[in-house]
């Protein structure tokens, strides 16, 4: 599944959606994701949550926010090359909807958090919903860019995962305030804009 698929997936009037759980994208006994009605912003179109049950993190559903994104990511690349060098490439991928949502091996579904396939599933579900509020946003590295782009001003060392919790309200705006940093949009090319931000790396602030 990549970020078209789901979108056309998951159900953009609300109407008689309330509380109940339209999908479900699992991954056997180790996790599962689904999406509820309303979400936080009850005004907007097909606007929902994102909700994720991952075995030995959360053994029950749990509502999934941006923060939650954040810490368990810059967790992950603190152990592993993994997140920056296979994940990041991979989840803009799909995000702009050029490839398809894979599972990921057995070793790297042991990095410590929430296990890596319900994290990137989650990941394209808030890509979808910020896409709705702000589909225009898409070409600037806003709207469905929104994300994914937060995460990597954390991994490139611009903000802490709190710093980047407490501008989710400013959204785009806060981005472009961050000295340095390039956000990726709709018209970029994965590959090339992960080795131009590695060429020119910086080290991650610590939790």
């Amino acid at each position: 599944m990549d970020f078209n698929s789901l979108n056309a997936l998951i159900p953009k009037d609300a109407s008689g959606q309330t509380h109940s759980n339209t999908i479900y994208l699992a991954g056997g006994l180790e996790w599962s994701l689904r999406v509820k009605y309303p979400g936080k912003h009850k005004e907007s179109e097909g606007d929902f949550l994102v909700e994720v049950l991952s075995k030995g993190s959360w053994d029950e559903y749990h509502r999934f926010t941006h923060g939650d994104v954040f810490y368990d990511i810059l967790t992950k690349s603190q152990t592993s090359t993994f997140i920056n060098e296979s994940w990041v490439p991979h989840t803009l991928a799909i995000i702009q909807g050029r490839h398809l949502l894979r599972r990921f091996s057995r070793l790297e579904s042991r990095l410590p958090g929430v296990h890596i396939d319900a994290l990137t599933s989650a990941m394209l579900a808030l890509s979808v919903s910020e896409h709705r509020r702000f589909p225009t946003g898409d070409k600037n590295g806003g709207g469905r860019y929104l994300p994914i782009n937060y995460i990597l001003a954390i991994l490139q060392g611009h903000w802490t995962p709190q710093e980047a919790s407490d501008q989710m309200r400013t959204g785009f705006p806060a981005l472009r305030r961050l000295d340095g940093f390039v956000p990726f949009t709709h018209g970029d090319v994965v590959q090339q804009y992960v080795s131009s931000v590695h060429s020119k790396a910086v080290a991650a602030k610590p939790l």
